[in-house]
């Protein structure tokens, strides 16, 4: 058995177990830029800035629009480390309209891992303030990941990674432990020099209150620009 085809059987061996309450669909739209701010040759600080939305149960739900801006730093031996700003914007049918704001702290590693295949991870720290709650949540977002180039496709990349959620602080709107964890299968696809679409499918677990569990089966398109 291949790496990539081991880590694959070993995600979806890890997924918490489908006792869902519902599962639902969902769109993820996005577009990413990101660089080196002047050139590699002589500077090390790179940014990011990015857009999202994003529309659960089957496009007739909860509708978020998110965005990002950061500013990272590249060490020696694969490593990066990022400061990033979020910006949420949430309407639910249930609970209407309110924002979220999230402080993340990221160390992200690439390198070699079998012949033509590439390990990814990332270790994120983030804050969470959300309008009219309490207090700011911690959370913990450790990420694996590996990307293959594929056989039969030129240029085209695949990709899979799994995230894990862990919420470090008790407060009265967030349990402290593991209570998300996404899984996500796609491909990396060259549209035009410095272009690329980065589509798959996410599956997406929840169990945020531990009020039973949720999952999103998520259909992601992300348009990179560098």
């Amino acid at each position: 058995m291949t790496l990539p085809a081991l880590f694959l059987a070993l995600m979806l061996w890890a997924l918490p177990g489908a006792h869902a309450v519902e599962n639902r669909s969902a769109l993820w739209l996005g577009t990413q830029i990101d660089g080196d701010l002047g050139t590699a040759d002589w500077s090390n600080w790179l940014y990011m800035a990015q857009a999202q939305y994003r529309a659960f149960d089957a496009l007739d739900g909860t509708r978020q629009a998110l965005g990002r801006l950061g500013l990272g730093y590249r060490l020696d031996r694969g490593w990066r480390i990022y400061g990033r700003l979020d910006y949420y914007q949430t309407r639910s049918p249930q609970i209407g309209t309110f924002r979220e704001i999230r402080a993340q702290q990221s160390a992200n590693w690439s390198g070699p891992a079998w012949g033509r295949v590439s390990l990814r991870f990332r270790g994120m720290l983030e804050q969470r303030w959300i309008d009219e709650r309490n207090g700011t949540a911690w959370r913990f977002r450790p990420r694996i990941g590996l990307e293959w180039p594929a056989r039969r496709l030129e240029h085209v990349d695949w990709m899979v990674f799994s995230e894990s959620f862990f919420d470090l602080r008790e407060l009265d709107w967030v349990d402290r432990g593991f209570n998300q964890q996404r899984f996500f299968f796609g491909a990396r696809i060259p549209l035009a020099a410095g272009l690329n679409l980065e589509a798959g499918y996410q599956y997406q677990w929840l169990n945020p209150r531990a009020t039973g569990d949720l999952v999103n089966h998520t259909l992601v398109a992300m348009f990179r620009l560098r």
